[in-house]
């Protein structure tokens, strides 16, 4: 507890909600944060409204660790694991603290611990998906039965409760996504407590590890995974700093 960073301490997790569609002075303001990389990035976007919302997820985001760390947005520096799994250096090379970024829709999310490794992840929910075709493709065997016997009617948040439960959890372990979701196993209920089942990469992982759902906006689906025995999660909302 006495180890802190920002208000970050040592057994909490901070998660900043982050409303994407902004006003033309604040996303100009925004722009201004990226790397040349980052605007790259968002140049690619074909839709202008795409390239917006990557812009604010983005610069918002510098705009939080810098708020943490005492720097300018600009100056904030990430590197990469040899997975590809983003993280934050100070000017000495070194990680201070655990960062993660997800956005979907009109929202992003950001989760921030001091000491844990942590992921998260938020999904729109869209009712058109082809739940059974995605989840027996990719879920658990155990999983896509459960989602199976949920009433027809609560099976697409279902759905999207279990996808996120476990992306972030993959995030978190900073491992590839597409051949490794169906090697462990969620529960898939989102009216009961999100836990972490089984593991066959790690079976001693669902000792290790946490799984929280995140109540963000209607019409959404979010979870934050982290290693450890027990976290205090502190929600807010991130508004930004116009000059």
């Amino acid at each position: 507890m006495s180890n802190s960073l920002g208000g970050l301490t040592s057994d909490a997790l901070h998660v900043w909600r982050i409303h994407l569609d902004q006003s033309e002075s604040v996303l100009s303001a925004l722009e201004a944060h990226l790397s040349a990389d980052e605007a790259q990035r968002a140049n690619r976007f074909r839709r202008e409204s795409d390239r917006a919302r990557y812009i604010v997820a983005h610069g918002a985001l510098r705009e939080l660790l810098a708020s943490y760390t005492k720097q300018t947005p600009h100056d904030i520096s990430f590197g990469t694991t040899g997975n590809g799994k983003p993280f934050l250096v100070d000017e000495r090379g070194e990680q201070p603290f655990q960062f993660s970024l997800s956005h979907s829709g009109e929202w992003a999310v950001v989760g921030l611990a001091l000491s844990a490794d942590l992921g998260i992840d938020i999904e729109q929910i869209d009712p058109n998906v082809k739940t059974d075709a995605i989840a027996e493709r990719f879920f658990s065997q155990s999983e896509f039965e459960a989602l199976r016997n949920v009433p027809p009617g609560q099976r697409t948040i279902a759905f999207f409760s279990t996808w996120t439960r476990k992306e972030a959890y993959v995030k978190a372990r900073g491992v590839g996504i597409t051949d490794r979701l169906s090697r462990f196993s969620v529960s898939v209920n989102p009216e009961q407590i999100p836990i972490l089942l089984t593991n066959s990469m790690d079976p001693h992982s669902v000792l290790r590890w946490k799984i929280y759902d995140l109540d963000i906006a209607p019409g959404y689906a979010a979870a934050i995974a982290a290693k450890g025995a027990t976290h205090m999660i502190r929600m807010m909302y991130w508004t930004p700093s116009l000059p």
